[in-house]
């Protein structure tokens, strides 16, 4: 199944899609609660990471570790976390979260990572929100 229509518009993938792999879209997430925040989406699954072939899981791992890369050149995180969450769309996604133990400088803004070293990332009120 394809990304669906809800979720492609919702999510801005027209103007927010970094990359677009064989099975994979990897979309920068306008709420920016944690600078560098993106998402891996599925084009293929609608479900859990059970449901996902072994051949995409190997491309997923290969995509974190390129993202990671690219992330920590660009923002030098200190940590990295994942979440796969099952929350509004149906397609199986994978979110990418680098974490900050200090201020980080981007395009003249600070973020603030102030959920670090807790769970709960969503409480995080430096936000900033990309505009088309």
């Amino acid at each position: 199944m394809p990304i669906t229509e809800n979720t492609y518009k919702r999510l801005k993938m027209d103007w927010l899609t970094i990359r677009e792999y064989d099975n994979w879209r990897l979309v920068l997430r306008d709420y920016q609660n944690v600078l560098g925040r993106v998402s891996l989406f599925s084009k293929n699954v609608h479900g859990t990471i059970a449901d996902v072939p072994d051949d995409q899981l190997i491309e997923m791992r290969d995509i974190a570790r390129d993202v990671e890369q690219k992330l920590k050149y660009a923002f030098n995180y200190d940590k990295m976390n994942y979440q796969v969450l099952g929350l509004v769309d149906p397609e199986f996604a994978l979110h990418i979260l680098p974490r900050y133990s200090g201020p980080r400088t981007f395009a003249g803004r600070e973020f603030l990572d102030a959920g670090w070293c807790t769970p709960d990332y969503l409480q995080n009120k430096a936000v900033f929100l990309l505009k088309n």
